[in-house]
């Protein structure tokens, strides 16, 4: 199967320490979504972030994306 999901970019925006933001790399925040147990269809999902120790998560952006899957 094949996902496709529109818009496939989202914007994170986190909160914390000023050290820990400052260390903070873009690539080290991954956002995604849940297509387990899915089949072939038209679904809108929320988009995610795990949790982290070293920063709180304020906003994502979309919340929720479409996903195709074939």
């Amino acid at each position: 199967m094949r996902a496709q999901v529109t818009p496939s970019v989202a914007k994170v925006s986190v909160r914390g320490r000023r050290e820990a933001l400052e260390a903070l790399r873009a690539d080290a925040i991954e956002a995604f979504v849940d297509l387990a147990g899915l089949g072939a269809g038209r679904y809108n999902l929320r988009v995610q972030v795990d949790p982290s120790e070293h920063f709180g998560l304020n906003t994502i952006t979309p919340s929720v994306v479409e996903v195709t899957i074939k």
